[in-house]
């Protein structure tokens, strides 16, 4: 796994990202995720394009339709947010699962909970983002709402 990100790599992928919100808004339809406990299952939007596909995950309504995406890439994968908590990170846990491909790289794309929350849920991942989004979210993380993301705290 990468030890450093670098800005290029950050605005790369959220570049990617936008790209793959622009194409989903174009009519692809989505499949339901495995839902976790009494919440409704969120839906992954996937499509392919020059080899690499895109997969956005978002949340049912009850937990506010947040997104995370997952890249994938050859043999590997770029994570790109956890979700807001536990149950909707889980299913983006079992969509990364079922690519058969390991988290290459996972970034969190800012400070609001919405973006980290399900971190500390998602086993094995490291996190990465940039220091001054970390530096953000550090207390915002440890005030005792959600289970501190220590995978992203203490990640690169």
């Amino acid at each position: 796994m990468s030890t450093s990100l670098n800005r290029r790599d950050f605005f790369k992928s959220a570049a990617l990202s936008a790209g793959a919100l622009t194409l989903l808004r174009a009519g692809f339809a989505p499949t339901s995720a495995a839902a976790q406990g009494e919440m409704a299952a969120g839906t992954i939007h996937s499509f392919a394009k020059g080899g690499v596909t895109f997969h956005t995950y978002v949340s049912p309504a009850e937990a506010v339709n947040v997104t995370a995406h997952v890249i994938e890439m050859g043999d590997q994968l770029l994570l790109v947010d956890s979700t807001f908590i536990p149950p909707t990170a889980m299913e983006v846990t079992a969509l990364i699962e079922s690519t058969g491909k390991p988290v290459h790289t996972a970034y969190v794309s800012h400070e609001h909970p919405d973006h980290w929350g399900g971190v500390s849920t998602m086993e094995g991942i490291t996190f990465s983002t940039l220091p001054e989004i970390r530096e953000g979210l550090r207390a915002e993380a440890t005030n005792g709402e959600n289970p501190e993301p220590t995978a992203l705290l203490n990640g690169p």
